[in-house]
C-alpha cells in the first residue's frame, strides 16, 4: 500500500499505479559496498536502494539512475536488496527483492615500527582513477602507523603505504619458527598465512584464530608474508606484506692452508647470506683455544705450536641470530725439531774453546760431540729416546782442562711403533697396543672419528682401552709417547671399526590365540644373525634366531611379564643384549571355578580363584545357539539374574589383562530353577474317590509336588514325575487351596497360581478359579 500526499481538495485525480518489479542484478566491489543494476521506470524522479539484513535493520541510498551503489554495509552479511521509485506524488512499492551476501573483509596486519611511540598524525593518499597504488607522504621515522585500506571507486582503488616497511612477524632464532599475527575479520571462517622465501620456497600455515606459526623455514632466507581471510565462498587477500629474515646458514666450502716454515694457518670459507660478521675458532690437541672475529671470509691463525693437531670451526653472526657451527676441519702443524741437542754453559777463565761430549745410554755407538769458541754449541742428529751423559772440556792455546760432568740431557721420546687396534665385542670401546718407546714415561692413545671428535686414554703400559665410542663407526687411532717434558711425534695412524650397533626400535607383538610373541627390530646390513630372548620373572628363558629382522617365540607361559631383548653376531663376536622392553603374556585362566544357584530368585553366582597378572575377568554363559550372556568383573565372582528358567547352561570364565583374554576355564554345566507349573486344575469324580490334580509340564522339572491347604489348617500333598497326581486324604466340609511346585535335583520352583476346591460333608465337589 502506498500514500500520495499534498492533494488539492475538490479536484478529481486520475491515479495510475505502477508496481516496480524489474529484476535486480547486484555485484560486489568491496566488503562494505554493493552495486545494484535495475530497469528504470518512466516518470521516476529518482530511486531509493534499500538494503535490509537479518536483524531487520536497513539502510537507504538515493540514486538518480541505474546502476547504483549501496554504501555502509557490514562485511560478510546477508542482505535483502530492493529498489523504490520516487515520483512527485510519493514512493512506489519496493521491487521484487534480491538476496546477496557481502564479501569477507581483508585482515589487518599488526605491523609495528622499531619504536614504541604512538601515532601522532593522520596521513592519507588517493590513487589516480583506475589505479590501485598511491604514496603517503610525510611519514615520520620511528613512529607507529595503522594502515586503513578503504575502497574509493568501483574500480577498487585502495590506500596503500609505498613502500611498505613494517613487520608483522615474530621470528625465533632458537626454534626456527615464525609467528604471524593479524586482526580478526568479520565473516571470515579461517585465515591462511603464506611466506615466500628469497629462494622461491613457499611455506604456509592456517588458523581459525588471529595467529599461526610457520615452521620449516630455511636458513639464510628473506621471507615475504601475506595473509588471506577465507570464508566458505570467497577469499580476501591483504594488500600489504611483511617480511622476516632467518638465521644465517653455517659456512661451507671450508679450506685450510698451512705455511710450513712459520706454521701460520689460514682458514677460509664461503660467504653466507644475512651475515654481519664471522667467528672462527681453533682448538689444538692439548685443548688450547684461539678465536678470530672477521668481516671477511678468512682468518689467519699465527703463533701455532709445532707438532700439534688443530681443529677449526666457524659460524655466521647476524644482528639477531647466530648460525650453527660449521663441520670441523683439521690440520697438523710441522713436527718439532727433536734431533738437535743444544748445550750452554758458563765461560771458564782463560778458555779459548770448548768441546762438548754426549754419551748415550744404549750403546757406545751413540756418542756425540761438538766444539765451540762461545758458551754454547749444537749437536745434530741426536737419536730419540736417549738419556745422555754430558761432558765439557775447556781449551786454551796449550792445554785442555779437566773434563767436567754436566747435567743429564734427555732427548724427545721415540714415536711408538707397531701400533695395532682391536674392537671390544659388545662394547663401545677399542684397545690400542704398541711396542715400548725409548725415553717415554707414559703414553697417550687417541681415536678420532670422521666428524673430528677425539677420544683419548693414558697408560704407562703398552696398551690402552678407549671407551665411549660410537658403535658401527670408523676411527683413526694413533699413540704419542711423553716424558713429561716433550711429546714424541704421533705414531702411524691405524684404522679400526667399532662394534656394530645394537638392534634398536625393538617391538614385541603378542598373538593371544596362538600364544606366541613376534619380536621385531631394526637391524644392520653387516650382521650375520640375530637372537631374540625373552626372560620371565622366574628367570626362565625362551628365544628364537634369524638372519632377518624378526622372529617368533612360541609356547609362552601364561601370566608372565617377559623382558625382551635382542643381540646379534657379526661373524667375529656377539654383541651384548639390547636395552630390554617388557611384554605381558596371555593371562592364566581362572582356576577352581564354582557355581551357586539361588533357588528363590533364580540368580546364578559364579566364583573362582585369583589369576596371576589378570586385571579383570569375563564370565560367558551359553545355551545352544542362543545369544551368550556375559558378565564382566574385576573381583573373583560375578552374578547373573537374567537366565531363563529350567534351561541348561554352560559356564566358562576367562581372565583379562591389557591385551589378551586367557583360555577359558574348564566348562561347567548348570541348570536354572525349574519353571513354575501353569494351568493347574482339580478334577471331581463321582463317589468318594480321590481328587485328581493336573498341570502343564514345566521346563527343567524332574518331579512335581501338588499341595492342598485346607481352611482349618489341614495339609496334604501328592508327588508325581508326570503332569498329574491324586489327593486322597481330603477332609469333608473344607475349602482347599491347591498349588503345584516343579522340582529338579537342586531347586524347587515357586508355587504355581492357587486354585480352590470345596468338599461337602460326604464327598468333595470341585470349584476352582
Amino acid at each position: 500500500m502506498g500514500c500520495i500526499n499534498s492533494l488539492t481538495p475538490n479536484i478529481v485525480y486520475i491515479i495510475k499505479a505502477e508496481l516496480l518489479r524489474c529484476p535486480l542484478q547486484t555485484w560486489q566491489h568491496e566488503s562494505r559496498v554493493r552495486a545494484v543494476e535495475f530497469t528504470e521506470v518512466t516518470g521516476a524522479s529518482y530511486y531509493i536502494l534499500r538494503a535490509e539484513n537479518t536483524d531487520l535493520s536497513f539502510s537507504e541510498t538515493e540514486v538518480s539512475s541505474s546502476p547504483g551503489t549501496v554504501l555502509n554495509l557490514q562485511a560478510y552479511t546477508d542482505y535483502t536488496l530492493s529498489v523504490i521509485s520516487v515520483i512527485h506524488g510519493g514512493r512506489s512499492q519496493p521491487s521484487l527483492p534480491s538476496v546477496a551476501k557481502t564479501a569477507v573483509a581483508a585482515p589487518e596486519l599488526n605491523s609495528t615500527s622499531p619504536s614504541n611511540d604512538t601515532i601522532v598524525s593522520n596521513n592519507t593518499c588517493t590513487p589516480p582513477l583506475g589505479g590501485n597504488t598511491c604514496c603517503v607522504l610525510e611519514i615520520m621515522c620511528e613512529d607507529i602507523y595503522k594502515v586503513v585500506l578503504a575502497p574509493l571507486t568501483w574500480d577498487g582503488a585502495i590506500v596503500q603505504f609505498c613502500p611498505q616497511r613494517m613487520y608483522s612477524v615474530e621470528y625465533s632464532c632458537t626454534s626456527g619458527r615464525a609467528m604471524v599475527s593479524w586482526a580478526r575479520v568479520f565473516g571470515a571462517d579461517s585465515y591462511r598465512a603464506v611466506a615466500t622465501g628469497s629462494g622461491r620456497t613457499v611455506l604456509s600455515c592456517t588458523s581459525q584464530g588471529t595467529e599461526c606459526q610457520i615452521t620449516g623455514v630455511g636458513c639464510g632466507e628473506d621471507y615475504m608474508v601475506q595473509v588471506t581471510a577465507v570464508s566458505k565462498s570467497c577469499e580476501s587477500k591483504v594488500n600489504a606484506t611483511s617480511h622476516f629474515v632467518t638465521v644465517p646458514c653455517p659456512p661451507k666450502n671450508l679450506n685450510l692452508y698451512r705455511e710450513c716454515s712459520s706454521n701460520v694457518i689460514i682458514f677460509s670459507w664461503a660467504a653466507t647470506n644475512n651475515t654481519a660478521h664471522y667467528r672462527a675458532k681453533a682448538v689444538d690437541s692439548e685443548g688450547e683455544n684461539m678465536d678470530c672475529m672477521t668481516l671477511d671470509t678468512s682468518c689467519f691463525f699465527t703463533n701455532t705450536v709445532c707438532g700439534r693437531r688443530y681443529t677449526f670451526t666457524v659460524y655466521s653472526v647476524s644482528s639477531e641470530c647466530n648460525s650453527q657451527a660449521s663441520p670441523p676441519v683439521a690440520v697438523r702443524t710441522a713436527n718439532c725439531r727433536s734431533e738437535v741437542l743444544t748445550s750452554t754453559w758458563d765461560r771458564a777463565e782463560g778458555a779459548l774453546a770448548y768441546t762438548v761430549e754426549a754419551w748415550g745410554n744404549k750403546d757406545e755407538s751413540n756418542r756425540y760431540n761438538c766444539s765451540s769458541f762461545t758458551n754454547s754449541c749444537a749437536i745434530p742428529s741426536v737419536h730419540c729416546g736417549e738419556s745422555l751423559t754430558m761432558y765439557i772440556t775447556a781449551f786454551d792455546d796449550n792445554c785442555p782442562s779437566y773434563r767436567t760432568l754436566g747435567r743429564v740431557a734427555e732427548t724427545v721420546p721415540c714415536a711408538p711403533q707397531n701400533v695395532s687396534a682391536a674392537m671390544y665385542c659388545g662394547s663401545d670401546s677399542i684397545t690400542l697396543n704398541w711396542q715400548v718407546s725409548y725415553g717415554s714415561l707414559f703414553y697417550i692413545a687417541t681415536a678420532m672419528d670422521d666428524a673430528g671428535v677425539v677420544h683419548t686414554c693414558n697408560s704407562m703400559d703398552t696398551k690402552c682401552q678407549i671407551k665411549g665410542l660410537r658403535c658401527s663407526s670408523t676411527y683413526n687411532a694413533f699413540v704419542t709417547a711423553t716424558n713429561l717434558k716433550c711429546n714424541s711425534s704421533d705414531s702411524e695412524i691405524v684404522t679400526v671399526e667399532t662394534a656394530p650397533c645394537l638392534p634398536d626400535h625393538i617391538e614385541a607383538f603378542l598373538n593371544c590365540a596362538a600364544n606366541h610373541a613376534l619380536i621385531v627390530w631394526q637391524g644392520h646390513h653387516s650382521i650375520l644373525s640375530y637372537t631374540a630372548t625373552i626372560e620371565d620373572t622366574e628367570g626362565g628363558l625362551l628365544s628364537c634366531s634369524t638372519t632377518g629382522n624378526n622372529c617368533t617365540v612360541p609356547s609362552l607361559k601364561c601370566g608372565q611379564l617377559y623382558s625382551v631383548s635382542v643381540m646379534h653376531h657379526d661373524g667375529i663376536c656377539p654383541s651384548i643384549p639390547s636395552q630390554a622392553i617388557t611384554m605381558e603374556s596371555v593371562p592364566c585362566g581362572p582356576a577352581n571355578v564354582q557355581t551357586e544357584m539361588d533357588c528363590g530368585s533364580g540368580t546364578l553366582t559364579v566364583s573362582w580363584d585369583t589369576s596371576l597378572s589378570a586385571l579383570g575377568y569375563t564370565t560367558i554363559i551359553s545355551h545352544g545357539n542362543r545369544e551368550q550372556v556375559t558378565c564382566n568383573s574385576t573381583a573373583t565372582s560375578c552374578s547373573v539374574d537374567t537366565l531363563d528358567c529350567g534351561e541348561e547352561y554352560v559356564v566358562e570364565v576367562m581372565s583379562v589383562n591389557r591385551s589378551c583374554l586367557s583360555m577359558p576355564s574348564q566348562a561347567m554345566v548348570i541348570r536354572e530353577v525349574p519353571c513354575v507349573p501353569t494351568n493347574v486344575t482339580a478334577h471331581r469324580t463321582c463317589g468318594e474317590s480321590p481328587v485328581a490334580v493336573t498341570w502343564d509340564a514345566s521346563r527343567g522339572a524332574k518331579i512335581y509336588t501338588a499341595i492342598a491347604m485346607g481352611n482349618s489348617g489341614h495339609r496334604t500333598e501328592c508327588t508325581s514325575n508326570d503332569t498329574t497326581c491324586s489327593l486322597e486324604d481330603l477332609l469333608c466340609g473344607q475349602t482347599y487351596s491347591l498349588s503345584v511346585l516343579a522340582v529338579d535335583d537342586a531347586c524347587s520352583s515357586t508355587e504355581s497360581s492357587m486354585v480352590t476346591l470345596e468338599t461337602d460333608k460326604h464327598m468333595p465337589k470341585g470349584k476352582w478359579t
